[in-house]
């Protein structure tokens, strides 16, 4: 076992109590609905990705250092959301362009994990 092994289930076992701690908590205001739930989504796909990147460390996977890889970028992707409704401006209604924002954003991350599969997966694998 190295450090990435070390590290990874150290991350799993953090986020993964912060999620269960999450979900045991009761939202605190209902004006910040959309922080809260995008923080949960973030902190729930961290976890997913730690515990993904575990196993694949341990069982030398390929299907989950692939998955690890696309969950990495999903978290980024969840993080930045968390992050841009956090700057969005309080006393803004404008909920149709954030959610296009979103949007676009989301068709970016699965644009690039189709890609970052494609390319893992190479010209030589069916």
């Amino acid at each position: 076992m190295n450090l990435a092994v070390y590290s990874h289930a150290l991350a799993a076992a953090a986020y993964s109590a912060f999620v269960f701690t999450l979900l045991r908590s009761r939202p605190a205001e209902q004006s910040n609905a959309a922080a809260q739930l995008s923080f949960a989504a973030a902190i729930s796909i961290s976890a997913a990705w730690a515990l993904a990147s575990l196993i694949g460390q341990l069982a030398a996977s390929e299907v989950f250092s692939i998955s690890a890889g696309l969950l990495d970028l999903v978290r980024y992707a969840a993080w930045f959301a968390f992050a841009a409704v956090l700057l969005w401006p309080s006393g803004s209604h404008q909920r149709p362009r954030s959610a296009a924002l979103i949007t676009l954003g989301a068709m970016a991350t699965a644009a690039i994990a189709i890609l970052v599969v494609a390319g893992a997966l190479g010209p030589d694998r069916p």
